[in-house]
């Protein structure tokens, strides 16, 4: 079972799978929060259980449509990906990529 948090304004808690299984709950949850203000957006993950590609995808696209600088994932469980996520996470951190304005967005 999913469960995302609002421990504040700007603090989020997700905890449980954000699997395929999980995938439109997660979503829905992330679509639905009234997030106010200009200020950083905090994602605590400690709490999941289990993460695959689809929880990571959609945690990605949250990021990128409130702005990469806005929203930062702390306390991402070791546990939670296999070893050949872990090493495409370790990729995508280091990887610039562009947007179709040509502007150039980091993944941390």
């Amino acid at each position: 079972m999913l469960h995302v948090n609002s421990a504040g304004p700007q603090l989020l808690s997700i905890s449980g799978d954000a699997t395929v299984y999980e995938a439109n709950t997660l979503h829905a949850a992330l679509a639905g929060l009234s997030l106010t203000g200009e200020g950083p957006i905090s994602i605590d993950l400690g709490s999941l259980e289990s993460m695959d590609v689809s929880g990571l995808q959609i945690l990605v696209a949250f990021r990128r449509h409130l702005g990469a600088a806005r929203v930062s994932f702390h306390n991402l469980p070791a546990h939670t990906f296999d070893a050949r996520l872990r090493r495409s996470a370790r990729r995508a951190r280091s990887a610039s990529v562009g947007r179709t304005s040509g502007t150039p967005v980091t993944i941390p």
